[in-house]
């Protein structure tokens, strides 16, 4: 389900058209120009945006209006002040280059919808002083880069949909994120966050928060005023406790705990308790396959040898009935998302042969079984 906006997550670029031939500079589409692996430098660049403009000579090009722009993988170290005559330009991804600089000008393309600037050398001082003129920008990616805090300038930008700004050195969020009213998916991943501000829970359309791989020590309680969230990532964090209300938010169906202290805790803290003489007559009998008649068993044996279940360890043949052992695997969720299930097993024995960070695939549920597994996948023990 999340995988509908996370689309730009696994590659963050969001750009599949962006790795053409260096002999393959024009697409099959006259409004995209791919100049990507082409050994492009900024001077380069600025010389080929020049040509279009200015050939009049060349019919085919006096008439392109260039929509989208690719030129990943490159040598460039800015982005030049020339690129504001693509009027028209809605896609623009300059992603794996050596950018330190972004142009002011680049703040009259009115017409961009999506801009990708991923993995290269930009600090919020190298941004626009202000990007408020970018008034139909929905996607903006900025992971990758040296940013030390969500920059000021993207703040401006309240047409944002999906913001990525992983794999940089953000310390802190500022409190003015809730002036992005219509984001939906928000990229922290991979960053030096300690704590967020409570104004993150002002974001009313916010469907996917991502904050893996942070040193996130606790959250926020306004986390569960979030109406429509539906994907929270908040593995390998220092997370000791959780908000209460956060499993009331009835649209999470996707919560990513594991390589928190809060996982280890939650594990620990689960006790075994001895089984009883009915429990242990109940699998004696079970699992020897011992033949009986009504009239050899206590009626309260024969009731309860009716209600056993496996063990869901695959290399035990065991059963248990009341008692179980408590164990929590974490869930491979179609590939991308891990979430803790809590299982249960027969015995200690179980557990010691079945770590607790085992990884296994749950398959793509059909849509009529989301409503019943989605508090599986929320649980928190």
């Amino acid at each position: 389900m999340a995988s509908r906006f996370l689309s730009d997550y696994s590659g963050e670029s969001g750009s599949s058209e962006s790795s053409g031939g260096e002999d393959e500079m024009w697409t099959e589409r006259e409004d995209r120009l791919n100049l990507s692996y082409t050994d492009l430098d900024t001077d380069s660049l600025e010389l080929n945006i020049t040509n279009m403009v200015v050939d009049t000579e060349r019919s085919h090009l006096s008439h392109l209006k260039i929509k989208q722009l690719f030129a990943t993988n490159n040598q460039l170290s800015s982005v030049p002040d020339v690129i504001s005559n693509l009027k028209n330009i809605t896609r623009l991804d300059l992603s794996n280059n050596v950018i330190t600089h972004v142009c002011d000008d680049i703040t009259t393309l009115t017409h961009l919808t999506h801009l990708y600037l991923r993995n290269n050398q930009i600090t919020e001082n190298n941004l626009p002083k202000d990007m408020i003129g970018l008034t139909n920008l929905r996607t903006l990616n900025l992971s990758g880069n040296q940013l030390t805090c969500v920059p000021h300038q993207v703040l401006d930008i309240v047409s944002l949909r999906s913001l990525f700004l992983g794999g940089n050195q953000i310390k802190e969020v500022d409190r003015g994120i809730n002036r992005l009213r219509r984001l939906r998916l928000l990229y922290l991943g991979g960053n030096q966050l300690q704590y967020l501000p409570s104004e993150i829970g002002e974001l009313p359309y916010m469907q996917a928060l991502l904050l893996s791989d942070n040193k996130l020590k606790k959250l926020p309680r306004a986390l569960s005023n979030l109406p429509r969230l539906q994907c929270l990532h908040l593995h390998q964090n220092c997370l000791t406790t959780l908000p209460n209300d956060l499993i009331h938010i009835k649209s999470l169906s996707e919560l990513s705990l594991r390589e928190n202290p809060l996982v280890m805790r939650f594990i620990r803290d689960m006790e075994y308790q001895p089984a009883s003489l009915l429990e242990l007559s109940a699998r004696t009998i079970t699992r020897g396959q011992i033949q009986y008649t009504p009239s050899d068993l206590p009626r309260s044996l024969e009731k309860f040898l009716s209600q056993s279940h496996e063990c869901v360890n695959p290399s035990c043949s065991g059963v248990y009935f009341s008692h179980k052992v408590e164990h929590v695997k974490f869930s491979d969720f179609c590939g991308k998302y891990k979430i803790p299930l809590l299982q249960y097993l027969c015995s200690p024995k179980c557990r010691e042969q079945m770590p607790e960070y085992a990884n296994f695939d749950m398959e793509e549920e059909s849509p009529g079984h989301q409503e019943e597994l989605r508090l599986k996948r929320v649980l928190l023990g």
